[in-house]
């Protein structure tokens, strides 16, 4: 008996503990944002809107994770009035746009008026989202406050900088554009050449065409001194990949020939190596077939990468047919296979050449796929076929 009333003692308790943590989870209103606003005005908090996707990881692992700790929920509850919006409904969408959301987690602080006060994005920690939360509350870090600052000040670099920082905090680098350029118009060339407007370039900039970042080129050298090579080659890099980016929306060869121009003339070893990486998937997203071979023909003698020289024969093999063009790829792959055999590659450089009529080359590759095989103790089964068909 004593033990059946200890058991049932245990039970109560685990039920009563569970009643108080479910009554305490339901953080998130569900209700529409004027209903909300209204809500907090009679609350005088401000809101906090979790904008997710049901698709996104990060943001399950939010809402699961960190948004069920009891501490957050408590925080939250004394501080703001908070709803979770589904990015990909009607109404969510409205919000994504209302709010200039870009990538899921978002969240964002408003005031009663519907003012954006703060905004966060990606993933966080309990304490790291309840850190940011507190520091939202705070006048001096709130997004109408720094830009102000900002606007009455706009050659003042430390507040330059403390704007787009808090810009940064939402991820949404279109929202940079604007205030960067403000505070650069007030700055000479040669005043671009320091440490600060670095960080404001750095974190601001991202036209290939600017007067900006076409100074950061023509005085890379300078830059690399007083940055570093590694730092200023990133952001050349990250500016050429957003630029060559946008030619994927609507894929079209001409245009795009045209305007990767502009990579070209920058000339740098990483720029070339993410064209060249860019002219390919062009080619073969629009299906242009004689523009792959017009680019792999100039640069594919000078590839490292097996991998991506594999990829390159595999579309001779599939997408030509004359004994020159199929027999510059197989040396190609050849080339790499001197420095480290392949079963995979000996396999295609076979298939090449036994497409392009060269039997003697095609059985000489096969039987180095067939030996590697052995020695591994694999399956040799295709290359005994090619062999077989020769």
């Amino acid at each position: 008996m004593k033990k059946f009333t200890l058991r049932l003692c245990l039970i109560l308790l685990l039920f009563s503990v569970s009643v108080s943590y479910s009554q305490q989870s339901p953080l998130f209103d569900e209700a529409q944002l004027p209903a909300l606003l209204k809500k907090a005005t009679i609350a005088n908090k401000p809101v906090f809107m979790m904008v997710y996707a049901t698709w996104c990881p990060h943001c399950n692992k939010m809402k699961n994770e960190v948004f069920t700790n009891p501490e957050v929920i408590t925080f939250f509850n004394k501080n703001y009035v908070a709803t979770a919006v589904d990015g990909e409904t009607e109404s969510g969408k409205a919000i994504k746009d209302k709010y200039n959301v870009s990538s899921y987690p978002a969240f964002i602080f408003i005031d009663t008026k519907g003012i954006t006060l703060y905004k966060l994005a990606g993933e966080y920690t309990a304490q790291q989202v309840i850190n940011e939360a507190q520091n939202a509350l705070v006048t001096k870090n709130q997004l109408p406050y720094v830009e102000q600052q900002f606007n009455a000040d706009p050659a003042n670099s430390d507040k330059c900088l403390a704007y787009i920082t808090t810009l940064l905090k939402g991820k949404n680098r279109k929202e940079l554009s604007a205030p960067t350029h403000k505070y650069l118009a007030t700055q000479t060339d040669d005043q671009l050449l320091s440490e600060t407007n670095w960080r404001i370039i750095a974190n601001g900039v991202s036209d290939i065409n600017s007067r900006e970042f076409q100074y950061v080129l023509k005085n890379k050298n300078k830059f690399d001194k007083l940055i570093s090579p590694t730092r200023v080659d990133r952001k050349i890099d990250n500016i050429v990949t957003e630029y060559l980016k946008q030619f994927f929306e609507k894929p079209d060869i001409d245009v795009y020939a045209k305007k990767r121009e502009v990579v070209k003339a920058i000339d740098l070893q990483s720029t070339n190596e993410l064209l060249f990486k860019n002219d390919l998937q062009m080619a073969e997203v629009t299906e242009d077939w004689n523009f792959y071979k017009q680019i792999t023909r100039e640069h594919a003698p000078q590839i490292a990468d097996q991998s991506l020289l594999k990829d390159i024969a595999m579309n001779y093999l599939d997408h030509y047919s004359d004994v020159s063009t199929l027999e510059k790829a197989a040396k190609w792959l050849e080339a790499s296979l001197e420095t480290t055999d392949a079963y995979d590659g000996e396999i295609l450089v076979a298939k090449i050449y036994s497409k392009s009529g060269n039997k003697a080359k095609a059985k000489e590759a096969a039987l180095k796929a067939k030996k590697l095989a052995t020695n591994l103790g694999w399956d040799a089964k295709e290359a005994e076929e090619i062999l077989s068909s020769l």
